[in-house]
């Protein structure tokens, strides 16, 4: 297995200035096992009942951090767009992705042709038909095209 790409190279950009640096990524297996443990964590909480704000404690945030190392300065939380709020927006030296969390039990299937490695899906295909999915995608491709410019 290999390592999780190292992300985090900023520039002299506004608003950068003194972002972290990781001086060393985690390998797969190292993300899997932080993952396995969190997942493991996660049955203390009844899913029905977890808000989007209990979705964003309990899971999200603690995957960018505690599994996938993503740095707490290049978070940003709660960041307006129009019309509504992102959830999270993730940065290098600019915005990369945003993060929109839902409440839980608000799932979707993925069709089985997603999760064959090399295979890649446009938001304008197959992953459109996904019922639940539809909304969300228009949610965040909205965000990323008119708020932030990253698409």
């Amino acid at each position: 297995m290999g390592s999780v790409p190292r992300a985090f190279q900023f520039g002299s950009e506004p608003g950068c200035e003194g972002w972290l640096v990781s001086d060393r990524t985690k390998t797969s297996e190292e993300c899997f096992e932080a993952f396995s443990r969190l997942m493991s964590q996660s049955t203390q909480y009844d899913l029905e009942f977890q808000t989007e704000a209990d979705t964003r404690a309990r899971l999200i945030s603690r995957i960018l951090h505690e599994v996938l190392d993503w740095p707490q300065q290049n978070v940003k939380r709660e960041q307006f767009a129009n019309p509504g709020f992102m959830d999270y927006v993730l940065l290098t030296s600019r915005p990369v992705a945003v993060v929109e969390a839902k409440r839980s039990g608000d799932t979707f299937e993925l069709p089985p042709d997603v999760t064959k490695p090399g295979r890649a899906f446009t938001l304008g295909g197959v992953l459109r038909t996904v019922k639940n999915l539809q909304s969300y995608i228009d949610q965040v491709s909205g965000y990323c095209l008119t708020d932030l410019r990253i698409i």
